[in-house]
């Protein structure tokens, strides 16, 4: 085996192994308040992490573990497993069967890559730990403190914690939803499907589900006398998650994130602009993320482009897209 491919497994294992712990440590916290069906839906987010990044020789053991974990935990009696044709059956066979669903995605590769390829692959893996590590760590944190004294705290307070805890989850389903695109992307299967539409309401919808955070605000702007842009709005939606949620994550609370639709060319030109420190000062990650590999695919998949910059006139990163207009 290649060391790439070497250093592939053994990093996708522990994401999918990491996932898996954080997950069910903390659905064990709070299992008499939810349904295990909870539980066993979140354990996919793993599984499908370790899936494409390592392929489904290395997620099918991840799954293993996670149904086992489920069993043990929350399916009665607690803290044995029955081997039958029941649901833990059900659960261990869904899991597996996930897992090499979404390794098949994976397109075969060449038996030697140029030096460019792999490099980029292993920046990629570096955007994808970033991108998993603060979830991860705040649902693993969390959990450990609801575990440890549940009396210490209130219920308004488990209340923020636990919601927290969701705000968490859904990053990770996000994450998840990048890495299934970047297997279509690698797999050349990423194809919109096209339509005539205006933009403002995409954005609003978006903003609308992501203005949620009390330290930051969302401000939106949509020029007037736009004309309608051909997208796949699933997929700029996407795009539109994405770059907001990563302003917020690298801008300083008390700060705005500005979205903003104007003309341009033949089209439209979609901006994301944060107050944060800029990129120089993020690193390497804000550039090489998952979720802008797979922003900068589906946009160019919608003949547009994406460029990412400091501004000039003040401190900050501008993300900007195009769209095609709609004939």
């Amino acid at each position: 085996m290649r060391g790439p491919d070497r250093w592939a497994w053994w990093y996708g294992g522990a994401v999918g192994l990491a996932g898996v712990t954080a997950v069910l440590a903390g659905a064990v916290a709070i299992r008499d308040h939810i349904p295990h069906t909870v539980p066993a839906f979140l354990l996919l987010i793993p599984i499908v992490a370790a899936s494409v990044i390592a392929g489904w020789r290395v997620a099918v053991p991840v799954a293993v573990v996670a149904a086992l974990g489920v069993a043990l935990l929350f399916l009665p009696p607690i803290g044995s497993v029955r081997v039958s044709l029941s649901e833990d059956m059900l659960i261990l066979v869904t899991f597996v069967v996930v897992a090499i669903a979404v390794g098949a995605l994976k397109s075969p590769r060449p038996l030697v890559e140029p030096d460019d390829v792999v490099t980029g692959r292993v920046m990629l893996l570096r955007g994808v730990s970033h991108d998993l590590r603060n979830p991860l760590s705040t649902i693993k944190t969390i959990s450990s403190e609801l575990l440890d004294g549940p009396e210490r705290y209130d219920s308004a307070t488990t209340h923020a914690l636990l919601h927290r805890v969701v705000d968490e989850s859904d990053r990770l389903e996000r994450i998840v939803g990048n890495l299934l695109s970047a297997s279509r992307v690698d797999a050349g299967s990423l194809v919109p499907a096209l339509e005539a539409q205006p933009i403002g309401p995409i954005i609003t919808r978006t903003v609308t589900r992501l203005d949620h955070v009390p330290t930051h605000t969302i401000r939106v702007e949509v020029e007037s006398g736009l004309h309608d842009v051909l997208v796949d709005d699933v997929q700029i939606d996407q795009v539109l998650t994405n770059l907001v949620d990563n302003a917020l994550r690298h801008t300083p609370a008390g700060t705005t994130v500005l979205v903003r639709a104007r003309a341009h060319a033949d089209g439209c030109e979609v901006v994301v602009a944060d107050d944060g420190p800029g990129l120089a000062a993020a690193g390497t990650t804000r550039r090489a993320g998952l979720g802008l590999t797979v922003c900068r695919a589906i946009v160019e998949a919608h003949g547009g482009t994406l460029d990412v910059r400091e501004p000039h006139s003040r401190r900050g990163t501008v993300a900007a897209f195009t769209l095609r207009r709609a004939a």
